[in-house]
C-alpha cells in the first residue's frame, strides 16, 4: 500500500486490493469507519475541551465499536452485504482483548420468584489465560440490578488486583447503553451503581465497556449461576472450579486446572 498521496486513493486501493475476499474487504472497510469516526471525534474534543490525545486510546475505541457493531448485525440476522465472514469470525467464540488489557467478563442470573440472584466474574488476559474471577449470591427486585452488580464487583475486582486497562464485558445490551449515558429501558433503576461505576472508573487507566451476545459470555453466566446457589462469596485467584473449567477450555484457550483436580 505505499505511494499512497490521499485517503481517498488509499482506501481505493483497499478495496482493489489483490489477494483477499469481498467480504473480508467489506469487514476491513468497517473497521476503517470506525476508527475514522473516532479520530474525528479525538480531534473534535481536542480542539473544543483541550482533552488529551492519546492514540492507543482512539483506536481502542474504535475497535471496541466496530466488534459491538458486528455483534449486532449477527445477533439480529441483518444482512451485512455479503460479509458472511463476519459470523464465521464471531462464532469462534470469546476472544482475548488487545495487548496489555485485561477483558473481565461479568454477568448476574436472577430467580424473580425468590429475588435471589447470582454475581459472576471471570477475568482473562491478552493471550486468554485465567486471571482469576469469583461467584457470590445477592438479592435484588430486578434482573438489571443483578447485571449491574455484577458490574460494579467487576470494577472491584479488576481494581483489588491491581489492573490498569480493562476491558468489561456483558450480554446485557441495557447496561451498556446505560453506561454511555442512555436513560431508557428503566435505567434509573440501576443510577446510582452507574454513579459507582463513574467513581471506581477513574481509578484505571483505561475503561472499555463492551456488549456481547449471551454465547460469548458463557464463563460468566456459569459463575453467576455458581453464585446463585453459593452460601457466600466464593473467589478463584488462579484455579476455577471444575465446572466453570469446561467452559473456558471451549473457548479455545489456556486454562488451569480446577482446584480439585
Amino acid at each position: 500500500m505505499r505511494g499512497f498521496s490521499s485517503v481517498d486513493r488509499w482506501l481505493k486501493g483497499v478495496i482493489n486490493f489483490q489477494g483477499v475476499s469481498k467480504r473480508e474487504v467489506q469487514f476491513l472497510l468497517t473497521s476503517i469507519s470506525f476508527i475514522c469516526w473516532e479520530i474525528w471525534k479525538t480531534r473534535c474534543n481536542f480542539i473544543f475541551k483541550s482533552n488529551h490525545i492519546d492514540p492507543r486510546l482512539t483506536i481502542d475505541r474504535a475497535m471496541q465499536n466496530c466488534r459491538e457493531f458486528l455483534d449486532a448485525k449477527v445477533k439480529s440476522l441483518v444482512p451485512f452485504g455479503d460479509a458472511s465472514v463476519v459470523p464465521n469470525i464471531l462464532a469462534q467464540g470469546w476472544r482475548p482483548p488487545m495487548s496489555n488489557y485485561v477483558k473481565i467478563n461479568f454477568d448476574g442470573a436472577w430467580k424473580k420468584d425468590s429475588h435471589l440472584a447470582g454475581l459472576g466474574v471471570v477475568a482473562r488476559d491478552a493471550i486468554g489465560s485465567f486471571c482469576g474471577g469469583l461467584a457470590t449470591p445477592f438479592h435484588c427486585n430486578l434482573a438489571l440490578v443483578a447485571e449491574a452488580a455484577a458490574g460494579l464487583c467487576a470494577l472491584k475486582f479488576a481494581l483489588n488486583n491491581n489492573f490498569t486497562d480493562i476491558i468489561l464485558e456483558t450480554d446485557s445490551k441495557i447496561l451498556v447503553e446505560g453506561v454511555r449515558g442512555g436513560v431508557n429501558n428503566g435505567v434509573w433503576a440501576i443510577q446510582p451503581l452507574l454513579d459507582e461505576f463513574k467513581k471506581i472508573s477513574v481509578c484505571f487507566r483505561s475503561v472499555l465497556w463492551s456488549w456481547v451476545p449471551r454465547n460469548l459470555n458463557r464463563a460468566a453466566h456459569k459463575a453467576a449461576a455458581i453464585g446463585i446457589r453459593a452460601e457466600q462469596l466464593e473467589s478463584w485467584a488462579v484455579r476455577p472450579p471444575p465446572s466453570l473449567v469446561g467452559v473456558l477450555l471451549s473457548d479455545g484457550l489456556p486454562c488451569p486446572p480446577g482446584r480439585f483436580s
